[in-house]
């Protein structure tokens, strides 16, 4: 559903890969989305290639560099070009590419991020919380530090299970030379 600008409300149905882009694409049109649900499912739902998830460290420095940014006093347009710019890795440079078109054409920052569908969903809120506030820098700055944390957590887990793995497969090598004997 959405209303035109005489104030008609038109219900309708819209294709297009989630209801973040078609609420998107009828503001774009002039129109005031009202609610949008998805139905149904397509023929080509089979074939539509997953979205890919960002690497974590990926993710820190994209953060990092639009935090550097915006205490710079560059707008947050800017900053995603520069950013964009800079981003190696293909996949992060496409959901950036998509976060600027979308920031561009007055989304905000946060819905542009929950549009791309692979940040966390606390990551979106918080950078909404922090655009509402005027905190945005604070609040990607937690994020970072939240990220490092669990970053750290994960390879400190996966280090430990190393030694006990070679154990378990020098164990198994062993057992198998003693029984060929």
């Amino acid at each position: 559903k959405y209303a035109k600008a005489s104030g008609e409300v038109v219900t309708a149905v819209q294709v297009g890969q989630n209801a973040d882009e078609v609420k998107h694409r009828l503001q774009e049109q002039g129109f005031l989305p009202i609610s949008v649900k998805a139905r149904g499912w397509s023929l080509s739902a089979g074939f539509r290639k997953k979205q890919t998830s960002i690497n974590a460290q990926d993710f820190i420095v994209f953060n990092q560099q639009f935090v550097a940014l915006i205490k710079a006093g560059l707008p947050i347009l800017r900053s995603l070009d520069l950013i964009k710019a800079q981003v190696k890795n293909p996949v992060l440079k496409r959901y950036v590419e998509d976060i600027r078109d979308r920031v561009h054409s007055g989304a905000l920052l946060s819905e542009a991020l929950r549009a791309q569908g692979v940040f966390p969903v606390v990551y979106t809120a918080s950078v909404y919380a922090g655009e509402r506030s005027g905190n945005l820098v604070d609040v990607i700055n937690r994020s970072i530090q939240y990220e490092n944390t669990i970053l750290t957590v994960r390879k400190r887990f996966i280090n430990s299970l190393i030694y006990p793995a070679f154990l378990i497969v020098l164990s198994i090598v062993m057992v198998m030379v003693i029984m060929t004997y």
